[in-house]
């Protein structure tokens, strides 16, 4: 909470304004996207599709939207896939079979233990295509993503 916000967009290489949207954010980016410096007029990237408030007009309150394009665009982005990475990485070094590491992921994310489903579901996600993806499925579910 509170500090320095962080950019949205790579420094542009002249005074003329050619923002071009960051493709990948380092830790100092990793924040709500309230401390986010915006330029008015410019959609800020793959955050664009969220309810980043129009930066050219004043408005007391932010509208609240949840559509496919978000879920979608969250689900492929780089920025959910870089951190689904991390996620696995981390699983990867706690060490343990791969249903402890998934068990472990489940835990680090929804705060919870798994059930049996899910414990088939996200193994046999893990065996046949990578923990990555198990980090993905986490990191873009509903549990994850709002809070109750």
């Amino acid at each position: 909470m509170y500090g320095q916000g962080f950019d949205f967009y790579d420094v542009p290489q002249s005074n003329f304004g050619d923002y071009v949207p960051k493709e990948e954010f380092t830790p100092v980016g990793w924040r709500r996207m309230v401390y986010g410096t915006r330029i008015r007029l410019i959609r800020p990237g793959i955050f664009g599709a969220f309810d980043c408030p129009d930066g050219g007009r004043m408005a007391p309150k932010r509208s609240r939207s949840t559509t496919p394009v978000q879920s979608l665009g969250l689900f492929n982005s780089r920025f959910v896939n870089r951190q689904a990475g991390f996620l696995a990485r981390r699983a990867q070094q706690a060490g343990g079979d791969l249903t402890t590491r998934v068990r472990a992921m489940v835990t680090w994310t929804l705060g919870r233990p798994m059930d049996d489903d899910e414990r088939e579901l996200l193994v046999g996600l893990a065996r046949e295509f990578g923990i990555e993806q198990v980090g993905r499925v986490l990191l873009n579910s509903n549990e994850f993503v709002f809070l109750e």
